[in-house]
């Protein structure tokens, strides 16, 4: 069981607890309520994420958060 800190940044995070490590990164956001939509980068402990990518290699209190991409100039 892992337990994960899961937002769209800026807003609220919520925690979520996890018994299955083939969990995806999308259910992961599903089960915290929250629709990620395209145009969002998805970022675990600093790294870019893939939204079909599985919790099974994130560490217990790990931090998930999406953020809206800025486009440039």
């Amino acid at each position: 069981m892992k337990t994960f800190k899961v937002g769209i940044v800026p807003g609220s995070i919520k925690e979520v607890v996890v018994e299955d490590e083939y969990t995806t990164i999308k259910e992961l956001f599903e089960l915290a309520g929250l629709n990620v939509a395209s145009g969002y980068a998805v970022r675990a402990n600093g790294e870019t994420i893939d939204m079909y990518d599985e919790i099974e290699d994130l560490p217990d209190g790990s931090g998930v958060y999406a953020s809206k991409m800025i486009k440039g100039n």
